[in-house]
């Protein structure tokens, strides 16, 4: 009780849940005005099917490749049968999300909101996004936004209507949106550039941009051992070069790029605008042994950008990110 009631008084999140929610708890919570006493036989049989559907949910997500959002949306259709989520809004699934660590969402700033998309092996516990979080906290030049993507469970398309989604909602709230994308999460960009609405969005920070991903992806891991996979017959798996993680791709991720031509460079040809309906910011490293910087230069020369720096560092930019933050965020 004295934890719950600590959590509320220092936590926005939890207290933002508690007041949009009913809490339900046992006995042992008597006292606390927020927090819904389950007396009767309906409201235990109530809150013993929540704790039962929450209890297989941690299950099934420890042992299955589903991703968290997928887990946490069905923890809410089963929580909203039971009539618990009646006042379900945006703005609260947010805040459980948060409490996964599925995201990271710091508003200190009322107008700008920078959205970070990370990297194809990466999530939002990365160096970048924990050096944006800082940034931003000390700053308070910009909000920020950064969500687990799970790229390698779906396809570009469907990260792209999520992408989309997410912008329409905040620029509803926010009156300047910065994109922000590293290695893949530059190619996501890139191509919502391309194919969406920059709605509320004035510029894109693109770090070690990958503007091939389907190319680089099939010279690490070879023709033969992808052949069915690029037939979308089945997933593709191999240990990414870089993290030596082992990683298993979609069974319909090469065909949707190929369908619908996401891949901005293909040979010297550059297969977006000229002239870019945002401001483009890119910075790429001498040093990137995973997406060569060759690509940057030709993608560039045909491209009008706002910025282009090139440094003395690898494809995480681990030695010059924190700088660069300092060189071009408020």
């Amino acid at each position: 009780m004295r934890s719950v009631r600590i959590r509320y008084q220092k936590s926005l999140w939890f207290r933002a849940l508690a007041d949009s929610f009913c809490l339900m708890g046992d006995r042992g919570y008597r006292g606390l005005e927020y927090v819904h006493v389950c007396e009767d036989k309906p409201d235990k049989s109530v809150r013993q099917v929540i704790e039962a559907v929450n209890s297989q949910i941690k299950l099934f997500n420890g042992v299955s490749r589903w991703g968290n959002i997928t887990i946490m949306l069905l923890g809410i259709v089963s929580l909203g049968s039971l009539g618990c989520l009646n006042n379900f809004s945006p703005k609260v699934f947010f805040y459980a999300l948060n409490y996964l660590s599925m995201f990271i969402y710091e508003r200190v700033h009322p107008e700008v909101l920078l959205v970070h998309l990370h990297g194809f092996a990466s999530n939002v516990k990365s160096s970048k996004v924990l050096i944006l979080r800082d940034f931003a906290l000390k700053s308070g030049g910009f909000s920020l936004f950064a969500m687990d993507m799970d790229y390698q469970h779906t396809t570009t398309t469907r990260t792209l209507e999520v992408l989309d989604a997410l912008i329409r909602g905040f620029c509803q709230r926010f009156k300047n949106l910065v994109l922000s994308g590293s290695s893949h999460g530059a190619y996501v960009i890139l191509n919502y550039l391309r194919f969406y609405s920059s709605q509320c969005v004035s510029k894109a920070l693109l770090f070690a941009p990958s503007y091939s991903t389907l190319k680089l992806t099939l010279e690490e891991v070879g023709q033969e051992l992808a052949k069915a996979w690029l037939e979308g017959k089945e997933e593709l798996s191999f240990t990414e070069c870089e993290t030596g993680l082992e990683l298993t791709i979609h069974r319909e991720f090469a065909r949707d790029i190929l369908e619908k031509g996401y891949e901005i460079l293909e040979g010297d040809r550059v297969n977006f605008p000229t002239e870019p309906p945002v401001d483009l910011v890119i910075v790429h490293g001498t040093r990137d042994e995973v997406v060569p910087v060759e690509h940057s230069r030709i993608f560039v020369s045909k491209v009008k950008v706002k910025d282009y720096k090139e440094v003395d560092d690898d494809h995480r930019l681990s030695g010059t990110f924190k700088t660069l933050m300092e060189e071009l965020l408020p």
